[in-house]
């Protein structure tokens, strides 16, 4: 149970933290830098302390400005790359929240609360496959924390708690049996008799229970100090009736979880140290990829920097008409000797000549940075100083490709050492353009990370923040031990659907031309529908139905009626009533769409069977008969000449 001598600390100095704290907010600020959109200074100086430029120790400040203008980070999306591949966990076939059947509490079910009332917003698991995983990969060292705001109203009203993706800078204490948790929000204190909307608003827990302590009033003291005033949750009076005192009671309100409702994000497979107080230090999913990453920038914005000097190259002209004021002794190495008026403004005496701009020499107009080229001179006996002709007489500075070529090559040798590094490596595979082998192993390193990463999400946060929510909302309403009863059984997935759905189409073309069973193709459609459009959408789950149920599943219309027309009556005969399923399939799902409405979705196997067979059964009489071509051929054989076989009056 918590206690006053435990909250004291912290609400006198809001300076105390964690003894881990610098270096979580180390681990971000790395993050932060490597992905974010601006030029980070770690690619101009050092990160030591006496910051040495670390890749051009010679490079001047107008250079470093060049490198910040034309700088674009290229793995800006790298984290959210990372994240959409997470994401697939959710997506996954085999990725299911099942809830038991129990009977309703008080207000609700818990499926309902989590889905459709769960307070912020958002449905919990949208919001942990949104903020949750965006903490993940982008602050591993920030908390999952389960808490109400506010207490009940009232004993008959259920607590509201929220869950809450706490970053490392507002993680005060986390140990293993107590957690201090800075909220956002800023509460309204008074301070010198105005009221300001900066109170700090803190989050204690432990095993047993929790507590708000909330800033209401700031008092200065002298010497630039301050001394604050905390409303803490559970806080009393209460009369001593043997001393007839008032004395103050500390009751927090208990959480039922029986273990601090605050989940470390960060993976323990990520774990970098670990204090004996129980305070951990993670690193990201992302950290391994930090240091080519780095290198790869510093390469890229180079790139960049000589693609531009090799495209927009200095212009050269070779110049023949000498600067007039070299004549009148004002102009000397393009430097005027004497103050020199030009209309209505005045040259100084040392500053570049007007005339020719400082090259000694009278050059076209141009709109280009122009070099002046002298001619040069022959060199014979007899030909004194004569200027040799050239042709052309001006040009651009020629310069070679193969240093951005091999600049381009190393950033992309870096980049695949930065996604191999962290064990994604298939992110930089193209899979239409390799063989069914490579496209197998390529995915199963693919799988094998993902599986990875969805046991920490799933068992370690998931259902914890949904135990979480379960005892706190629910103990006291039936009790903790039936709360173990209806909480949600989360599974979690192995196979995953990592890669765009086009490679499927390579593979049913293959089956195709190797006359594979029409069962392995069907598979295959179906699968790739499933991947294009989602294993959820209509589309989909229309041709799940139709695999189930339609007898001829995967044939075209054209192959139906050959069977149909072709096999009355002889070993690969097909139903009128099969042959009517296949033909109005499309037609009988749409009058089933509107007889039964969304219901025809949820539908079992059996039941969609019956329900089409039924308006099978309507058709059947409408369906014209039908010239059986098995019995055309039996006729003749039997000397018939060919005549027409019977009407088939089935």
């Amino acid at each position: 149970m918590l206690s006053l001598s435990q909250l004291l600390p912290y609400l006198a100095d809001s300076n105390k933290k964690h003894e881990l704290y610098a270096r979580t907010l180390e681990v971000k600020k790395a993050l932060a830098e490597t992905f974010g959109e601006e030029m980070p200074d770690y690619l101009i100086k050092g990160v030591g302390a006496d910051k040495k430029q670390i890749f051009k120790p010679l490079e001047q400040e107008k250079h470093q400005n060049y490198k910040r203008s034309v700088y674009r980070n290229p793995f800006r999306s790298f984290p959210s790359r990372v994240i959409e591949q997470l994401d697939s966990i959710q997506q996954a076939d085999d990725f299911t929240v099942y809830f038991p059947t129990q009977d309703a509490l008080p207000n609700e079910l818990l499926q309902s609360y989590l889905e459709t009332d769960f307070p912020g917003g958002l449905p919990f698991r949208t919001w942990f496959f949104t903020r949750g995983l965006n903490l993940y990969v982008n602050d591993p060292n920030g908390k999952i924390v389960v808490v109400p705001e506010t207490p009940p109203g009232s004993d008959r009203e259920l607590p509201q708690p929220r869950v809450f993706d706490v970053p490392s800078d507002r993680v005060i204490e986390c140990q293993q049996a107590f957690a201090v948790i800075e909220s956002a929000r800023k509460s309204t204190i008074r301070v010198e008799g105005k009221l300001k909307q900066d109170g700090r608003i803190l989050w204690f827990f432990d095993q047993e229970s929790y507590t708000i302590a909330t800033e209401v009033e700031r008092i200065s003291v002298g010497g630039n100090k301050n001394r604050s005033v905390f409303e803490i949750q559970g806080l009393s009076k209460q009369l001593d009736t043997e001393s007839n005192q008032l004395m103050l009671g500390f009751n927090p309100p208990l959480h039922y979880c029986g273990k601090l409702p605050v989940s470390h994000i960060g993976n323990a497979k990520h774990l970098l140290e670990e204090k004996p107080s129980g305070t951990r230090l993670f690193k990201s999913v992302l950290t391994d990829a930090i240091e080519p990453l780095r290198d790869g920038q510093e390469l890229y914005v180079m790139s960049r920097i000589e693609f531009y000097q090799h495209l927009y190259s200095k212009y050269w002209q070779y110049v023949t008409t000498p600067c007039p004021l070299i004549k009148t002794d004002k102009c000397s190495n393009g430097l005027l000797t004497q103050d020199y008026e030009q209309g209505n403004f005045k040259h100084k005496r040392g500053s570049a000549c007007p005339i020719c701009g400082g090259s000694s020499f009278v050059m076209p107009k141009s709109a280009l940075d122009t070099i002046a080229v002298t001619l040069p001179k022959k060199a014979g006996p007899t030909d004194g100083n004569t200027p040799m002709p050239s042709a052309p007489f001006a040009g651009y500075v020629e310069k070679s490709i193969d240093n951005l070529t091999k600049m381009l090559e190393e950033f992309k040798n870096l980049e695949d050492r930065a996604w191999s590094t962290i064990n994604m490596e298939f992110m930089t595979r193209v899979p239409l353009v390799q063989s069914g082998v490579a496209k197998t192993v390529d995915r199963q390193p693919a799988n094998n990370w993902l599986r990875s990463q969805a046991a920490h999400l799933v068992e370690s946060v998931m259902n914890n923040a949904t135990a979480f929510v379960a005892n706190q909302r629910y103990s006291v309403a039936i009790g903790k031990k039936s709360v173990g009863a209806i909480l949600p059984k989360i599974s979690v997935p192995k196979f995953f659907d990592i890669y765009d759905p086009s490679y499927l189409l390579e593979e049913i073309d293959s089956l195709r031309k190797i006359g594979a069973d029409q069962a392995m193709i069907s598979e295959k459609m179906v699968e790739y529908e499933r991947k294009r459009t989602g294993k959820d959408s209509p589309t989909s789950r229309l041709l799940r139905i139709k695999q189930a149920i339609q007898p001829l599943f995967g044939f075209s219309q054209a192959d139906v009626i050959s069977l149909y027309a072709g096999g009355i009556g002889g070993a690969t005969a097909i139903s009128r009533e099969d042959f009517l399923l296949n033909i109005r399939f499309d037609d009988f799902v749409q009058r089933a769409l509107i007889e039964v409405g969304d219901a025809f979705w949820s539908m079992e196997e059996t039941a969609h069977k019956e329900l089409f067979y039924a308006y099978v059964a309507e058709e059947i009489p409408k369906l014209p008969q039908a010239v059986s071509l098995y019995d055309q051929i039996k006729a003749k054989d039997n000397g018939s000449g060919g005549a027409a076989g019977p009407i088939d009056e089935d």
